[in-house]
Order: structure tokens, then sequence, then C-alpha cells
């Protein structure tokens, strides 16, 4: 068997039965995963600034 998450599907037919009749808490604090994912992301979308000699 391959890696489940290559399909889409597959993953979100995962993560729904994960969740299913489980509670979702915010505890009011920033999510590191997310923060992190947002400053790669904005590395990854943003150009390099040229050098200049």
């Amino acid at each position: 068997m391959g890696n489940p998450f290559s399909d889409p599907r597959l993953c979100a037919t995962i993560i729904d039965r994960l969740t299913f009749n489980g509670t979702i808490s915010e505890n009011g604090s920033e999510s590191y995963h997310l923060a992190h994912s947002e400053a790669r992301q904005h590395l990854v979308s943003t150009p390099p600034t040229p050098r200049v000699l």
C-alpha cells in the first residue's frame, strides 16, 4: 500500500473519521504550526532582493 496522503479524497476521509464525534477547542493562543507555515509560505513567495556590489 502506498502513501495514503498522496490521494486527496483518501486524506479527507481519514481526517473526517479522526474528527467524527470529536471536540475542537480553541485556547485563544496562536497556532505555532499555522504561523510557521505562513512564514515559510511568505519566504517562498517573496522574490529575492537583488544584491548590489
